[in-house]
């Protein structure tokens, strides 16, 4: 064989190996895993926070005074008279019984203002009822004093009469004053207080506050 036929073998040869090898070969494709951060799901953590505290209740409101506090206010404006009714041992009267003028009111447990109405009520009628019970000096036989406390004084219930049912009821509205318990206020009971108390016109002609 010549040489340059020994030659051209030689490159065919070495081409078809080339080739063959070529073709055989699988390129490798490298891929990642994904990664465990971008395929789990985020999970929020349970909140540690301590819970909000409820507000406490609001405790009822004190009351100013006691219902036997009150009962006194009511003896001492309807007091037993037995030292000062002539012959009417162990009965009541108002506590303005006998007395007139500057200390008509002396011993009464009653707030200025409510006085200046009581005095205004009387002033120029002659012969003019007892603002506290009605009629002139009236006094009863018997006497009932109740007590509703309330965080201003309180309400109490007087019901006066001479025996079988009260003639007479009146509820006094007690309230404080410079420490004291003192009624502001006087109307019949049952009634309106807005239009026909102490100091609505006309109260002598229902001061009686007959049941």
């Amino acid at each position: 064989m010549g040489y340059w036929k020994r030659v051209l073998l030689s490159v065919a040869v070495a081409t078809a190996i080339t080739v063959a090898t070529g073709c055989g070969s699988t390129p490798s494709a490298s891929k990642s895993p994904p990664s465990q951060s971008a395929t789990t799901a985020s999970i929020p953590s349970p909140s540690t926070a301590a819970p909000t505290a409820l507000p406490a209740p609001t405790p009822p409101p004190t009351p100013a005074a006691s219902a036997a506090q009150l009962q006194a206010v009511g003896t001492a404006v309807y007091p037993d008279c037995h030292d000062t009714c002539a012959g009417q041992d162990n009965h009541f009267a108002s506590c303005d019984f006998g007395n007139s003028g500057a200390s008509r009111w002396a011993n009464c447990p009653l707030t200025p203002r409510l006085i200046t109405q009581l005095n205004a009520d009387v002033q120029g009628v002659p012969s003019a009822a007892e603002p506290l019970g009605g009629g002139q000096d009236p006094y009863w036989a018997t006497e009932s004093i109740t007590a509703d406390p309330g965080p201003a004084g309180g309400l109490v219930h007087a019901a006066l009469g001479y025996g079988g049912n009260p003639s007479t009821r009146t509820d006094l509205v007690v309230v404080v004053v410079n420490g004291r318990l003192l009624v502001d206020d006087v109307y019949c009971t049952g009634s309106n207080p807005s239009t026909s108390d102490a100091y609505a016109p006309g109260w002598l002609n229902r001061s009686n506050c007959h049941s």
